[in-house]
């Protein structure tokens, strides 16, 4: 399940003293990506975020939003099925937002299972198929995207349920 799995934390895991070339390398060997695939799709990623002019740079130097570009690339770079993301928009620019946007329906339409955390329910509204909300950790409340727009959206959901708790 592993190697069929992408995971996004909301503080992006990578290793601050390597470029990101380098750190794409080590995430595509770790996930069992042939070593003669791993540079064309990295740099395919990295192209699409604009962070290939920078790719030799240590992440150190990264913006918080390169960090989270690359945290996504590293996630994607062995194409999984699972894609497992924790506020994966925090600390994007509106280029970086409207990539990870496109990629998330993609690999959605593609028939791939996309998990995403989010507490900013225009968010929410706009990419979310299923949206379950959660209360102390449990899941209180399971909507489909058209139950969640009848219902006004997520933020109306979400008012609606903090007065009946």
């Amino acid at each position: 399940m592993k190697r069929r799995s992408g995971y996004v934390p909301d503080t992006p895991l990578l290793y601050p003293q390597l470029s990101a070339a380098e750190n794409l390398n080590l995430f595509g060997l770790l996930w069992g990506v042939a070593s003669n695939r791993i540079g064309p799709r990295a740099e395919a990623l990295l192209k699409e975020v604009a962070l290939w002019d920078v790719r030799d740079q240590w992440v150190r130097s990264y913006s918080h939003g390169m960090r989270q570009k690359l945290s996504l690339c590293a996630a994607l770079l062995h194409e999984p099925q699972v894609l497992l993301m924790d506020e994966p928009f925090t600390g994007l620019d509106v280029a970086g937002v409207l990539w990870a946007r496109a990629i998330l329906r993609g690999a959605a339409a593609a028939g791939r299972c996309v998990l995403f955390t989010s507490h900013t329910p225009e968010v929410v509204d706009v990419l979310a198929d299923r949206v379950a909300v959660l209360d102390g950790g449990r899941v209180v409340e399971v909507r489909t995207a058209r139950q969640l727009a009848e219902a006004g959206g997520a933020l109306a959901l979400l008012e609606r349920r903090m007065r009946i708790a």
